[in-house]
C-alpha cells in the first residue's frame, strides 16, 4: 500500500525513519522523540505561558498523562516532543511533591493559557 513520506525522509537517521514507518501501529514512539516533518523545534527552558498551557492540557488529556503516552500528548504542544513534555510535567510534579493534587489545583486555577501562547495551544494534528 502507498504511504506518504515527507520530502526530507531520506535525510533522517535510521531510527527516525523506522519510527515514522511504524506510525500506524506505534504513534506514541515517533512523537515521543520527534516532531512532525517541517515543524520547528522549541528548545531551552519552557516559558511561564508554555508551563501554564502544559498544566491545562494535562487536565484535558488525563488519560495520556496517566498511561505515559507523552508522544501522543505532545501532539497538542507545538514545537515540543513527548520527551520534553514529560520532563516539564515531571518538573512541575517534583516542585509540588508532598502536596497531593497541587499541580492539578494550580492548573485548574489558571484556566486556559491560550492568550499569549496561542501557538503553543494549537494542536499539530487535527
Amino acid at each position: 500500500t502507498f504511504r506518504w513520506t515527507p520530502p526530507e525522509f531520506a535525510t533522517w537517521g535510521k531510527a527516525r525513519q523506522a519510527a515514522w514507518e511504524a506510525l500506524p501501529t506505534a504513534p506514541d514512539a515517533y512523537w515521543f522523540s520527534y516532531l512532525g516533518p517541517g515543524e520547528r523545534a522549541v528548545t531551552g527552558e519552557w516559558s511561564a505561558a508554555e508551563m501554564a498551557e502544559l498544566q491545562h492540557l494535562a487536565l484535558e488529556h488525563t488519560e495520556k498523562v496517566a498511561s505515559g503516552a507523552w508522544g501522543l500528548f505532545s501532539m497538542h504542544v507545538w514545537g515540543r516532543t513527548g520527551a520534553q513534555c514529560k520532563a516539564a510535567y515531571e518538573s512541575l510534579s517534583s516542585e509540588h511533591a508532598g502536596t497531593p493534587g497541587a499541580v492539578r489545583k494550580r492548573a485548574a486555577g489558571r484556566g486556559s493559557a491560550t492568550g499569549a501562547a496561542g501557538a503553543a495551544a494549537t494542536p499539530r494534528v487535527q
